[in-house]
């Protein structure tokens, strides 16, 4: 099932930057006040985002299955602010197999890559922040990286067009915007880390643009499982904008690699 590609209009454009304006700076706060605070903020949005990759999944977004990873993510949640680490991953995959098993007459397979798509991300968020000297900024950091890349991306799409990037997946994305989000990610990533009075201008900028292209994938990745279920959003939470997952999916990949490559390398922040 092809999905039209849709003009956007200069009162969705509206909607769009009064959506962003109302809860951008609501997402800040909560991000800057730490605690539980955060953790109810990837708690909440958890949640949600269970039924509604349920819904985009051709699921009704009820049932034994999603119960099972919304419990998942409220343990994870409570266990990282309460310092439990060491029981994250034990839930992460036994809330998965559950809701897996749970849901197996229907479509096991994309519960239990949904559980993955939002716990594994969860964790990483939540392991970022938990970090006393650097957890506040490198979350900033990656928020503001992916915002950056988002909007250089459709600014440069917009106005220079030329080759498509995936046409058959995502039909507006080009290369052009991919450029343009790189270089406003590396931008804001320079901004932030001096700001903070961390990293030098090199790494600055190669981690922010990497960060760029990280969070172009898991855009292109949701979008091509919006096209193998025939949808254009995966919902319509948020005006202007459709669903969680049209809002986070580069952040959930972005967080996620971030967090991995830190804990590779041993760093509190790859860009020092």
């Amino acid at each position: 099932m092809e999905i039209p590609v849709v003009e956007v209009k200069s009162d969705s454009i509206k909607t769009r930057f009064l959506s962003a304006a109302i809860l951008a700076p609501i997402a800040l706060a909560l991000v800057w006040l730490g605690g539980w605070f955060f953790v109810g903020l990837i708690l909440v949005a958890g949640v949600l985002m269970v039924g509604e990759w349920d819904r985009l999944c051709g699921g009704s977004g009820r049932g034994l299955h999603v119960w099972l990873l919304s419990a998942a993510v409220v343990a994870v949640s409570v266990f990282s602010a309460t310092g439990q680490w060491n029981l994250l991953i034990p839930v992460v995959v036994g809330g998965i197999l559950l809701a897996s098993v749970a849901n197996r007459k229907n479509s096991s397979k994309w519960t239990a890559l949904g559980g993955l798509y939002i716990l594994l991300p969860i964790v990483a968020l939540l392991w970022i922040r938990s970090d006393v000297q650097w957890g506040l900024i490198s979350i900033v950091w990656v928020l503001v990286a992916v915002w950056a890349t988002d909007t250089g991306a459709y600014f440069a799409g917009k106005s220079i067009g030329g080759p498509k990037m995936a046409p058959r997946i995502s039909p507006n994305k080009t290369w052009a915007g991919l450029i343009g989000g790189v270089i406003a990610a590396a931008f804001v990533s320079v901004l932030t880390g001096k700001i903070a009075g961390a990293g030098t201008l090199q790494n600055l900028a190669l981690f922010g643009g990497f960060a760029a292209v990280v969070g172009q994938i898991g855009d292109v990745c949701e979008s091509s499982v919006k096209r193998h279920f025939g949808v254009k959003d995966s919902g319509n939470i948020i005006p202007g904008h459709g669903g969680l997952f049209d809002r986070l999916d580069s952040l959930l990949i972005v967080a996620l690699v971030i967090a991995g490559l830190n804990l590779a390398a041993g760093k509190a922040v790859l860009w020092q």
